[in-house]
């Protein structure tokens, strides 16, 4: 192993180089120096690898995310934001669970958000939950599907 390396082949750095400002030529001659060597990966080179697309991709989850920008757009709006109000408001800015006042709290849709346009802003399908209480829903009852029954089955248990 040359001088200069760790074990793992990662360069040390000498201190007396640490916060030396590079000038732009350098940093360019390095740079070509990695895309021929193949240091670089294609992602890196702004190409996209096309086993990694649509479908093919590891964390693809069937076209779900296709008007994910819409959703995120009503979550930002007035209306959102008066339900939260509302809701936290009509349970005394209290988890419905486990009785805790303040701190985090979450305004969770009882029927979901996505699946349910309709019910997006209806008071009576929002319900006040910690933090903690708001995973552990989800954990037991995913994301996906949830009833009124799951959640009054959730409020009960112990």
């Amino acid at each position: 192993m040359p001088t200069g390396y760790l074990k793992d082949g990662t360069k040390i750095i000498p201190p007396s180089m640490l916060g030396v400002k590079m000038a732009e030529k350098t940093k360019k001659k390095i740079s070509e120096a990695h895309i021929k060597s193949g240091l670089t990966p294609p992602s890196r080179l702004g190409t996209k690898r096309a086993d990694m697309i649509g479908s093919k991709n590891i964390f693809w989850k069937g076209g779900k995310m296709k008007d994910y920008p819409i959703l995120f757009q009503i979550r930002l709006s007035i209306d959102y934001s008066l339900w939260r109000q509302s809701v936290f408001s009509r349970d005394n800015w209290k988890c419905q669970k486990y009785g805790i006042v303040g701190g985090v709290l979450h305004a969770h849709h009882i029927k979901n958000f996505r699946q349910f346009p309709e019910l997006r802003f209806a008071i009576d399908n929002g319900i006040t939950l910690s933090t903690k209480a708001h995973r552990e829903f989800h954990k037991i009852y995913g994301k996906e599907d949830n009833t009124i029954e799951q959640m009054e089955e959730f409020l009960c248990q112990q």
